[in-house]
């Protein structure tokens, strides 16, 4: 057997600026003692020019940071690897151009004794027009030339799909979504729509990011698609095609359920992937009058792994190239021959009309000062830090305000020298970053070096609160805050610190903390501009403990535990739930709560049982001392069922009592 195989990956890298900078002034109760020198130095100076490009949501990212690929448009016009859709998009307001091609050729490719030699390409667009939503249509033409066909030549022009996607974050680092794509295959001399011979195609998507879910430690990408392929493209054809017409058309005579797996590394400059696509035939054809084999197992199922990689050599721009290996080892009648082996190559450009912008800032040069020989001269040594962290800045910029010199900027370890002043000179110089407070600062200078730490303050916009919970003992737990205010948001503690941070507009919330089988802490908060540091501890809940807090209701510590009823009375097994109920609210006395009942589709009357149930729970926590001005009763009938109502036990999780916080402040 004769092979030609072509594998050609093109990485362009770019080296990035790096500004080491020596700059700035000191805390004076920072600085050390040093010795100045007396002879004739030439200094190298950081002169600073830096491009910066500003995106849609005013973010500053310099130029200098190696492009990394997140999204790209697949061969189909959807983002993802090659065949694998991945459950996220390009952001929103972007547009994915991209044009791919494929390249086998071989001998005994689809019959023993043949030489095939196939070309397809794809044209595809996609758009992003809102956050987790996507719209894509490709064009692609295909050309196969083998020896055993008559005609010599089978193409086809004209092959056309479009279709749309949607995903949500469930979690940080888990995305599912959907996907629907209609394809319009086109035979040999026709280019328009065939409606007889549509394709649909309906995925299931998911993707699992290891570097939140685990840690930035392991930059890899995990994808699922799953669904069903309904297959009509032999409809496109009213005789019957032989294997070679077959393979050059990519016919099928049956539907496919479909199982792709990928995984992929988003790298700095490339990003490797795999991905492995299982099609498990639906109703495939068995008849006597082939001479293939019917359908049977594995080895005739229509199966490809494909590895590849995918580089962006500067920002907007992704190559891909990646070999894709055939799993299908048996013939068999309705499926095209997989070949064993197909090059792919691919190149796709991100276009965002209305988002990145680029702005210029200055950039570091180098200039030589020359100290003339004889002068005493001094300078300032610094670092410039997080306030918080301690950890260095990079990328600091030193000034000299109302002064002829140079503006430099700090290494990656924060570190800076200042020019050389005569002693008794007074300095002024003023330290700024993109994403700190400036600070300005006056020294004098001395006939010692001057040593020293400059903390920045990190801007932030509105109100950050932030701290650490803790247990009784004092070990980091994952809690969850809530906040509710002006905007509602909450956020879960890191499990080895048990830090959390959440931003927010500044002004009054209801801040709780809350952990399944702690005791929850609730308080009413004033946010004000900037940091705001507080820290909790959660105690244990008591063996007996039922409730606990979420930032909107309050909810049975057991999921399992609920009120119930008897017809509209409180069964008395329940009795204990409301008192402990009680009590929380006289706890909390803030508390204002709407008791919402629901009930199943065999009730008679739902809506008026629902009722009278949140009534009798209102007329009893009034009989417990709470003030009826904190208590709404609200029946929901059975229009809002927590399961299907399919079986008895869904019917009883069904009816149900919800504690629902009425008040935000």
């Amino acid at each position: 057997m004769k092979t030609f195989f072509t594998f050609v990956l093109g990485a362009i890298l770019f080296t990035p600026l790096v500004a080491v900078a020596q700059t700035e002034v000191v805390d004076e109760a920072a600085i050390n003692e040093g010795d100045s020198e007396e002879i004739v130095v030439e200094e190298t100076v950081v002169e600073e020019t830096v491009v910066e490009e500003t995106n849609e949501a005013g973010d500053s990212d310099s130029w200098t940071e190696p492009p990394v690929v997140e999204a790209s448009p697949g061969l189909y016009g959807s983002t993802g690897l090659f065949h694998l859709y991945q459950a996220s998009g390009l952001r929103a307001g972007t547009f994915g151009l991209n044009i791919h091609t494929e390249y086998f050729q071989g001998d005994d490719a689809v019959r023993t004794g043949d030489s095939d030699q196939r070309y397809i390409g794809n044209l595809g667009l996609s758009w992003t027009p809102i956050e987790m939503v996507e719209v894509f249509g490709s064009f692609s033409a295909r050309s196969n030339v083998n020896d055993f066909t008559d005609p010599y030549l089978v193409q086809s022009v004209g092959n056309s799909s479009f279709g749309g996607k949607g995903f949500y974050e469930a979690m940080p680092g888990l995305i599912g979504g959907g996907q629907l794509r209609f394809f319009f295959p086109a035979g040999a001399n026709d280019v328009g729509l065939d409606l007889e011979s549509l394709n649909i195609e309906f995925l299931a998507l998911g993707m699992a990011d290891l570097r939140t879910l685990v840690g930035p430690e392991v930059p890899v990408r995990l994808h699922l698609n799953t669904g069903y392929i309904h297959d009509r493209s032999h409809k496109l054809f009213d005789f019957m095609l032989t294997r070679t017409e077959r393979f050059g058309h990519n016919i099928y005579d049956y539907s496919r359920f479909r199982v792709g797996f990928g995984a992929d590394a988003p790298l700095d400059y490339v990003t490797p992937f795999a991905e492995l696509i299982l099609d498990v035939p639906i109703n495939a054809p068995c008849t006597d009058e082939l001479t293939q084999p019917c359908m049977d197992g594995f080895a005739s199922f229509p199966n490809f792994l494909t590895l590849g990689v995918k580089g962006s050599p500067f920002e907007g721009l992704v190559l891909s190239s990646g070999v894709e290996f055939g799993l299908t080892t048996a013939e068999s009648q309705g499926t095209p021959a997989v070949p064993a082996w197909n090059v792919i190559f691919g190149a796709s450009y991100n276009i965002d009309p209305m988002g990145a912008q680029t702005t210029y800032v200055e950039v570091p040069v180098e200039v030589p000062v020359e100290v003339p020989v004889g002068i005493i001269t001094s300078y300032v040594n610094g670092t410039v830090v997080d306030q918080n962290t301690g950890l260095p800045l990079s990328g600091a910029r030193i000034s000299y305000p109302e002064s002829e010199y140079t503006a430099q900027i700090t290494g990656e370890d924060g570190r800076f020298r200042t020019f050389d002043f005569e002693p008794g000179t007074e300095m002024t110089i003023e330290v700024s970053h993109p994403d700190y407070r400036s600070r300005e600062m006056t020294m004098t200078i001395s006939e010692e070096v001057l040593e020293g730490e400059i903390s920045l303050e990190e801007a932030i916009e509105g109100a950050r609160v932030s701290g650490t919970i803790t247990d009784h003992l004092g070990e980091a737990i994952v809690a969850t805050v809530y906040l509710v205010g002006a905007e509602r948001a909450s956020v879960s503690a890191d499990p080895e610190t048990g830090a959390f941070e959440l931003d927010t507009p500044s002004g009054d919330y209801v801040l709780t903390v809350a952990l399944e089988g702690h005791n929850s802490v609730r308080e009413v908060v004033t946010l004000e501009d900037g940091l705001n540091n507080r820290d909790y501890s959660l105690t244990t809940m008591g063996p007996t403990a039922l409730y606990r807090l979420t930032g909107e209701s309050i909810i049975f510590d057991d999921p399992m535990a609920q009120i119930a009823f008897d017809d509209d009375e409180i069964d008395e097994t329940s009795l204990e739930y409301l008192e402990q109920f009680s009590r929380l609210l006289q706890r909390f006395d803030d508390l204002h709560i709407v008791i919402r009942s629901h009930t199943d589709d065999l009730a008679e009357d739902p809506m008026e049982l629902t009722e009278e149930r949140a009534q009798t729970i209102v007329e009893y926590l009034l009989d417990a001392g709470i003030d009826a001005s904190r208590l709404n009763a609200e029946g929901a009938g059975a229009e809002e069922p927590f399961l299907p109502n399919l079986s008895d036990r869904n019917r009883r999780r069904n009816n149900r009592i919800e504690f629902m916080i009425l008040n935000t402040q």
